[in-house]
């Protein structure tokens, strides 16, 4: 999250609620597009006149100070990896975490961020029960299933809570578990809790969403390092395997190049039209820190596919070539062929 100069990291209260109505969406899974629109703007506020003021405060407090920002990932925490331009190829020991957080790491283009163990305090508050309940209820899911920031569906933007106080309504906001096993009860405990206070419904909604959705938890790591090594090694290995088929990887997010960024896959709305040059992936990789145990979460969210063209840059413009289907048959397979997993199937 950056403040108005887009370099320096900020904690942003509009950042935090802009997840929070996302998850509280995803939550709900109403294919009625405008019931689901009046109920979250009744909730979380609206711009159109009739829709008023968001009944949910969110105050996020107090900002990190200079001692608590970095400016270089690779060099603050001694990550060893570099770039083979002949290859076009990260290598070295910490290269998949390298590989999960691309934008963040390239040289003389790297992010700042906010150092671990900054400890803040989001407040959360309304004159409204019902409001809040869902508010709380989304703001658990935004930590738990999702992430904050840059590179949040690639293993960034993760909160650990430290203590929760006030009404909770029997949501566990500080989880704890010695084991993967323990931690899908923990997480399954809490979301059956959470599609009730939402009042999920019974349809199928064509933007992502948690319905007939699932969630792979790994054995645990000592660190965010060898958590985030583990699960970038399945997902780049996977990805590498079967770049070929590049359609159906399309599944994964768009764009994705090809031939040194002169081929690219981006969504199509229909045969003749692309409608956007990217495509958010169904997949969001994250950590779950719990007792100083770093487990790697992936959360596969239901949604809809795009038309998938493929695309040559000719000169400074990128000219159609072909445009397809595609299916989720190799996110199955990538999620189907992980070992040694804990699945919550929801």
């Amino acid at each position: 999250m950056y403040g108005a100069d887009g370099r320096k990291p900020e904690l942003r209260s509009s950042e935090v609620k802009g997840m929070m109505r996302f998850w509280w969406r995803a939550i709900r899974g109403d294919d009625n597009i405008e019931a689901l629109r009046k109920v979250e703007a009744r909730i979380f506020g609206g711009s159109r006149e009739e829709q008023g003021k968001s009944k949910v405060i969110i105050k996020v407090y107090p900002q990190p100070s200079n001692q608590f920002l970095g400016t270089n990932l690779k060099k603050d925490f001694g990550l060893q990896r570099r770039y083979n331009r002949n290859i076009n190829y990260l290598e070295g020991r910490d290269a998949l975490i390298g590989y999960l957080l691309y934008s963040t790491v390239l040289p003389n283009q790297e992010r700042a961020y906010i150092k671990p163990n900054f400890q803040f305090n989001i407040e959360l508050s309304s004159y409204d029960e019902e409001s809040f309940k869902n508010a709380l209820a989304s703001l658990w899911t935004a930590i738990y299933l999702g992430g904050f920031g840059t590179r949040a569906r690639r293993g960034g933007g993760n909160l650990e809570i430290v203590e929760a106080k006030g009404n909770l309504y029997e949501l566990s906001f500080r989880l704890s578990a010695s084991s993967k096993t323990e931690l899908n009860n923990r997480l399954k405990e809490n979301l059956d809790k959470i599609f009730k206070i939402c009042d999920c419904k019974s349809s199928v909604a064509l933007y992502p969403n948690l319905k007939n959705s699932k969630i792979i938890i790994l054995d645990h790591e000592d660190s965010w390092q060898k958590a985030l090594d583990k699960i970038g090694n399945i997902f780049k290995e996977f990805r590498e395997n079967n770049k070929s088929d590049i359609f159906n990887m399309g599944a994964f997010g768009m764009p994705i190049m090809h031939n040194r960024f002169r081929v690219r896959i981006v969504p199509y709305e229909n045969t003749n039209n692309r409608f956007s040059e990217r495509m958010a992936s169904p997949l969001i990789i994250k950590l779950i820190k719990v007792e100083k145990k770093y487990f790697p979460v992936i959360v596969r969210l239901s949604t809809s596919l795009p038309l998938a063209g493929k695309e040559r840059k000719e000169g400074n413009n990128w000219q159609k070539e072909q445009v397809q289907n595609i299916n989720f048959t190799k996110i199955d397979e990538f999620l189907n062929n992980i070992r040694n997993k804990e699945e919550i199937c929801l």
